[in-house]
Order: structure tokens, then C-alpha cells, then sequence
């Protein structure tokens, strides 16, 4: 990852474990579990910007049944 932040410029950078949980769009009658996955980012300590990638099997779990949505009971 980055040694200089893209946003700003700064040096001030910190890599840190994160767990995120990704949910897709909605859709009129359709949902999607979301997919809950735990990169490591790199944070600008002066400005914020967050910059970070997902592994293999995250990336593949969010490929999954993409087109394919489950109905919700109304």
C-alpha cells in the first residue's frame, strides 16, 4: 500500500486492522445478505482518507450470487 497519502500528501500514515460489513443496493422486493469482511487499511493520520483492499475470498464472496436476490416477505 501507499507510503504517502493520495489525498494529501502527508507521511503520517498508520495500517490498522478493520472489520467492515458491505451491503448491497436495495431493490424494490429483493435483498442481499451482506458480506462482512476484515482488510487491513491505511489511514492518513492528518486528513483522514482511508485507502485499503480486500482479499481473494472477500472479493469472491461479494461476486456470489450477485444477480441472484432473495424475496422479501411484505
Amino acid at each position: 500500500m501507499a507510503t504517502t497519502c493520495r489525498c494529501c500528501g502527508s507521511k503520517n500514515l498508520e495500517e490498522l486492522a478493520s472489520e467492515i460489513n458491505i451491503h448491497f443496493p436495495w431493490q424494490e422486493g429483493a435483498t442481499r445478505d451482506p458480506v462482512f469482511a476484515f482488510p487491513r487499511i491505511v489511514v492518513c493520520l492528518d486528513c483522514g482518507f482511508l485507502e485499503s483492499r480486500l482479499s481473494e475470498s472477500d472479493v469472491s464472496l461479494l461476486r456470489e450470487g450477485e444477480p441472484e436476490f432473495k424475496s422479501v416477505a411484505r
